[in-house]
């Protein structure tokens, strides 16, 4: 039987000020609750980016209880993420065959050697696997494991589990948790920048690279209602170098993926010339992200961190 939500999210109480740092994590992580659970029911009515968008807000909060780990309480926050990360784990794979499917269907259009039968099958394929992704969501949604999450996202807004860090001031606090972030992010940079690394450990470490820029993005999305656009800048940059790694990573993701639709087409010689084409294009990606990074890390960008 579908569980349904008994109790209303509310906006936390601003019990430490409007100023302190508590009191803005509070909000941010107030307005992620809020999107997750409107979108439990648009996701399992299957609603054009529900799944997206649910898995959004989920990232958000979670990397907002990371980053700002030191003004919650870690005995109710870290189960809580943990959590989460399931929640994300299940969302996941429907969310991926979307994002597959859309780039799948473009790259071959655009591609005279794959016709429009080729297209079909393809597509057939991944609205198939995707459909089942979903039902196990919607499973998921139904199951206690959920229901006990969600009372929880509501708890953590109406009850806050702060601790006496909340009570800084904000203008202070929040930079230097989003400088923690971008020193990780840097040194994920690095690692994936050393020379002697094999094809698959660049990709992997460029990887853990795009989840710190995307961690250092929210961070300072938190503290942009208290710094302005010295804020907003940095998560423009970060954004950049989110996508910028994002595109080669749908690309690597792409090039697995048609290896494995090829038993179940009619052309797959088709589909070999679009796995060589897209290696090229994840190889092109990687070589133009020197760019985006030397941009996005100048001292112009960050030095509101302190």
């Amino acid at each position: 039987m579908r569980k349904t939500m008994k109790h209303p999210v509310t906006s936390p109480s601003e019990s430490v000020g409007v100023n302190a740092a508590g009191d803005v994590v509070m909000r941010y992580v107030a307005v992620q609750v809020q999107r997750l659970l409107a979108n439990e029911e648009l996701v399992r009515t299957d609603q054009p980016e529900a799944v997206h968008q649910m898995r959004v807000a989920l990232r958000r909060l979670r990397s907002a209880l990371a980053s700002y780990r030191p003004i919650f309480d870690g005995a109710v926050t870290e189960p809580l993420r943990a959590e989460l990360a399931w929640l994300g784990g299940a969302l996941g794979p429907a969310r991926d065959l979307e994002v597959l499917r859309a780039g799948l269907a473009k790259q071959l259009k655009a591609d005279g050697h794959a016709d429009m039968l080729l297209r079909a099958q393809v597509d057939r394929q991944l609205l198939t696997r995707r459909s089942a992704a979903l039902d196990e969501i919607r499973w998921d949604l139904d199951g206690e494991r959920f229901d006990r999450l969600r009372t929880a996202l509501i708890d953590l807004v109406n009850s806050p589990p702060l601790t006496g860090e909340a009570a800084r001031n904000a203008s202070a606090a929040l930079p230097r948790r989003v400088e923690k972030s971008w020193r990780q992010l840097r040194e994920a940079v690095r690692g994936a920048e050393e020379t002697g690394l094999d094809d698959a450990t660049r990709a992997l470490r460029l990887h853990e690279a795009r989840k710190k820029a995307k961690r250092a993005r929210y961070a300072a999305e938190v503290a942009r209602p208290q710094c302005g656009r010295p804020a907003t800048r940095f998560v423009k940059e970060m954004k950049r170098v989110q996508t910028a790694l994002g595109r080669a990573q749908d690309g690597a993701v792409s090039v697995v993926e048609l290896e494995r639709l090829a038993p179940g087409v009619d052309n797959a010689f088709a589909l070999g010339r679009a796995q060589v084409l897209e290696e090229r294009r994840i190889a092109a990606q990687v070589g133009a992200f020197g760019r985006v990074w030397k941009r996005a890390s100048g001292r112009r960008v960050r030095r509101w961190l302190r």
